[in-house]
């Protein structure tokens, strides 16, 4: 039997609701429900009581909670065991980072870390944001590291994965510069002339941030949406390439914006400021506390742009 059931199981039994529990084990509930009917089929006995609601564990069920919970808390402690025998003379540490900051953030942040520590080994897992959520509530990273805004919420629970901020960067606006250091394209643009934008995939989630701060912005934006990407780092070269205005991480443009290669495409106001959030499970380890505790010094260390 897979453990993740039982903890499906567990998730459904504190909750009382297939769709809660379902968002909160990071899957759809269709999945979720055929995963908790396989554990009913498996045991041979009805667990839910579906009739009511909220949903309630029938008397079968209610026995079978604390079972599943000893089986739950003996492999997680088996597990940890194992890894801490494993891990005596090294730390391999497995985080998963979204996609937006995995190019230009990790190898910068990693590269300062090995002048500091004597000795880590770091597994990384990029993804979009879902997965890495999905990878960390899994158990398959120690923590995740992405960009945050507070208007936009992550849907993972804090009290289950404290989160730290590592540092702050700010989305900007950039374009092509000419040789007078002026923008090719500047928002907000007008009805006429509207300015071709670089915009975010869908589902990416700096996107949504965008589409969120800029849709409360004083001005109107007259924008017309010629290209889609998942990572800032393509976005950045489509500006430097002179097909529109894209909003990047200020750090991954500093060298083009000093070097006049790229302009800031827009005022101040428009700078849209996020939080270099990372999350972990109930608690971090020694040797993932040191790494944190780095880079949290490091980015306080850094220039302002």
């Amino acid at each position: 039997m897979d453990i993740k059931i039982l903890e499906d199981f567990l998730q459904l039994a504190e909750s009382g609701n297939f769709s809660r529990a379902a968002a909160e084990r990071n899957i759809t509930q269709p999945a979720f429900s055929r995963r908790i009917k396989m554990l009913e089929i498996e045991v041979s006995v009805p667990l839910i009581d579906r009739s009511t609601y909220p949903t309630s564990l029938t008397l079968a069920g209610e026995a079978f909670r604390d079972a599943a919970a000893g089986i739950v808390e003996r492999f997680q402690l088996a597990i940890e065991t194992v890894r801490a025998e494993n891990t005596r003379d090294y730390a391999t540490i497995k985080f998963a980072v979204s996609r937006s900051m995995s190019i230009n953030f990790v190898p910068e942040w990693f590269t300062a870390l090995s002048k500091h520590l004597e000795s880590f080994n770091v597994h990384v897992h990029t993804d979009n944001l879902h997965n890495c959520i999905h990878a960390l509530v899994e158990g398959d990273s120690h923590f995740m590291a992405c960009f945050a805004h507070p208007s936009v919420p992550l849907r993972i629970r804090r009290k289950d994965y404290p989160c730290r901020i590592l540092g702050h960067a700010s989305l900007i606006p950039v374009s092509k510069a000419d040789h007078d250091g002026v923008p090719w394209f500047e928002f907000p643009g007008n009805a006429r002339r509207p300015v071709p934008y670089l915009a975010y995939s869908p589902d990416v989630y700096i996107g949504r941030v965008l589409e969120q701060i800029l849709g409360q912005h004083d001005e109107e934006l007259h924008t017309e949406t010629v290209y889609r990407g998942e990572i800032p780092e393509a976005l950045k070269q489509m500006a430097i390439a002179g097909h529109g205005v894209a909003f990047v991480p200020d750090r991954i443009v500093a060298d083009e914006l000093a070097d006049g290669v790229l302009a800031q495409a827009g005022a101040h106001s428009y700078a849209v400021p996020l939080e270099i959030r990372v999350y972990g499970r109930a608690s971090f380890s020694d040797g993932v506390q040191q790494v944190l505790d780095t880079i949290i010094e490091l980015e306080k260390a850094r220039p302002r742009q």
